[in-house]
């Protein structure tokens, strides 16, 4: 795995690059940066919990359904700053625009709703925009959140 941290004089904005195989589970790639990462930005807890379940579901995703070469690395970058923080997932596997996904009906029962989507239906709940382009055969979701008063 490979890591990159870094600072911006221009504007204070601090920054996480993190290249994982396609492996789950991501947890055991991703935490340990992530967590000196969210110390030096200062992150209040549901910051970091919103960081970590987009993190989570949409590189789950890719490795479940996206079907990546073996031989790619998912890239993570996560930016912060005053206004907020920006997560982008950007991979080599099948394109799949997730603001496309169906709402999931949770008026139905556990037994009749179908699998699936729940997940992209908290991110869309917990961000503030979730923006997605397919560019040179890569993909790219950008999910952005306004920060936490502390």
């Amino acid at each position: 795995m490979t890591v990159e941290n870094s600072t911006s004089a221009n504007a204070e904005q601090k920054s996480l690059r993190l290249l994982v195989p396609p492996l789950l589970p991501t947890s055991v790639h991703v935490q340990p940066p992530l967590l000196d990462f969210f110390d030096r930005c200062d992150l209040q807890a549901k910051d970091r919990f919103g960081i970590e379940l987009v993190i989570d579901e949409v590189v789950s995703n890719v490795i479940r359904y996206g079907e990546p070469p073996p031989d790619t690395k998912i890239e993570i970058c996560l930016f912060v700053d005053d206004e907020g923080w920006t997560v982008e997932v950007i991979d080599e596997a099948t394109p799949y625009d997730p603001r496309s996904a169906p709402v999931p009906d949770l008026d139905l029962s556990v037994e009749e709703r179908p699998i699936g989507g729940l997940g992209v239906e908290l991110i869309r709940q917990w961000v503030d925009r979730l923006d997605y382009e397919r560019v040179c055969a890569r993909n790219r979701l950008t999910a952005f959140r306004r920060r936490e008063s502390p």
